[in-house]
């Protein structure tokens, strides 16, 4: 009977750490020059990921790829070892991916996953508090 029980509640305490949104902190604020600063930290069993961005993205038609964000505007998504970097200065979108600290080519098949992962994530960030 003891088994049973300890078996119920190691499930129980497994499902509950494995639901998306178990772990995610949001938080959403306006900078002084009126740009719109979003946060997502979202840490479970299944995931660590973090977003920090200013500005609002744009997204391609799919939805697979970040294609902009605001002029003066950025986008940091970090998920355990992978980086996706966006920065608008002056109109020019600058795109970083790394894996380990190492540079990934964003039309590499794993920089276009990244890319994606990232475009899905930030989407749904910048939806929730609009």
């Amino acid at each position: 009977m003891k088994n049973i029980i300890v078996t119920l509640l190691l499930l129980a305490s497994l499902v509950s750490c494995n639901t998306e949104d178990s772990k995610i902190k949001y938080s959403y604020s306006v900078n002084s020059q009126g740009m719109v600063r979003r946060e997502m930290i979202a840490r479970n069993a299944m995931t660590d990921t973090e977003i920090e961005m200013e500005g609002k993205a744009a997204f391609s038609a799919d939805g697979n790829t970040i294609t902009g964000i605001t002029t003066g505007g950025f986008i940091n998504y970090r998920d355990k070892e992978k980086e996706l970097k966006i920065t608008n200065s002056d109109g020019k979108i600058i795109t970083n991916i790394k894996i380990n600290d190492r540079k990934i080519s964003l039309t590499s098949d794993t920089g276009k996953e990244i890319m994606a992962d990232a475009a899905r994530q930030v989407k749904k960030l910048q939806n929730k508090q609009k």
